[in-house]
């Protein structure tokens, strides 16, 4: 049995997919996603206290103590690190967030 080639006909029509996001990245403009959008600073707020206030702080505890239930069921640390993560995640991205987006201007 010969082996079919990437590019026979039945992936033909799929072709124009990889042209048509070169294409998206090569012809637009620069966003300034960072330094406009006023209209969205009221809900950043929101949701980075709600992050790193005593809410985050809450579902982090709720991650760790739901891993550790889950690992001492399964006999496994893995699900534990896993909500570690996440809990980690959560009370740190407000802070990777504003760093990625901040201006050095």
């Amino acid at each position: 049995m010969e082996a079919m080639p990437f590019y026979g006909a039945r992936y033909e029509r799929f072709l124009w997919v990889p042209i048509a996001a070169l294409a998206v990245l090569v012809l637009a403009d620069p966003a300034l996603a960072a330094e406009t959008g006023s209209e969205f600073s009221e809900l950043w707020t929101l949701l980075s206290g709600w992050c790193s206030g005593f809410l985050g702080k809450s579902l982090a505890i709720a991650f760790l103590l739901v891993g550790l239930a889950m690992g001492v069921v399964r006999g496994s640390i893995v699900a534990a690190a896993a909500c570690v993560g996440a809990a980690v995640c959560l009370l740190m991205a407000p802070g990777i967030i504003d760093s990625m987006f901040a201006t050095g201007g």
